[in-house]
């Protein structure tokens, strides 16, 4: 799935996006799923999953890559917004590799390199696991990569059986980051944040 451009809703319902791949000699972003409000300015991109599947998808770039599963970004823009709410769901076998930088086998939620713009993940019910971030020594957020100046809420989630080299589970870079009534165990780091990296309210 590629959404890109101008402001809009995008609700999935009982679906399963499985088994893509995003492959390049550069930088990639998306195996799955792929939504930025990448240029616009003051738009918004909203999407909705419930009761679907994200599995098995591929982001792999020679040198970078983002967002195995599910990338969600609102870069160079102004006054935007991008949020994406996972509910019932599952987001799982997906990895993202990159040989410099490699975020987010599951989830990438990402940030802005302008002002004023804003990323927001709702996980609510649901099931992260058996992801993977490989590829590069600073490899983050085998299930989650959350970056600066996204806003992450996970309510009622389980975050498992991820792997990366930070944050096997959770990668916090920046921006605000919540957890309620959720599990996130038995992930694996290489170095260090064996479920989760940085902090969390």
């Amino acid at each position: 799935v590629y959404w890109y451009g101008q402001s809009d809703w995008m609700t999935v319902t009982r679906s399963e996006i499985s088994r893509n791949q995003a492959v390049g000699t550069n930088r990639v972003w998306g195996g799955g799923v792929y939504a930025d409000a990448r240029t616009d300015y003051n738009q918004s991109r909203y999407m909705s999953f419930t009761e679907t599947t994200i599995s098995d998808n591929v982001a792999s770039g020679a040198s970078e890559g983002y967002g195995g599963g599910l990338y969600i970004n609102a870069s160079y823009t102004y006054y935007s917004t991008s949020q994406a709410i996972l509910r019932d769901s599952t987001v799982s076998g997906n990895s993202a590799y990159g040989g410099s930088i490699s975020r987010g086998g599951g989830v990438y939620a990402g940030g802005s390199l302008n002002g004023n713009s804003a990323v927001r993940f709702d996980g609510i019910n649901a099931t992260i696991s058996g992801n993977r971030a490989y590829g590069s020594a600073s490899a983050g957020g085998g299930g989650i990569w959350a970056g600066s100046p996204s806003q992450t809420k996970l309510t009622q989630v389980t975050v498992t059986l991820n792997e990366a080299a930070y944050g096997g589970g959770v990668y916090r870079s920046a921006g605000d980051a919540r957890v309620r009534n959720t599990i996130i165990a038995g992930n694996t780091a290489v170095f260090d944040g064996t479920d989760v990296y940085g902090a969390f309210h």
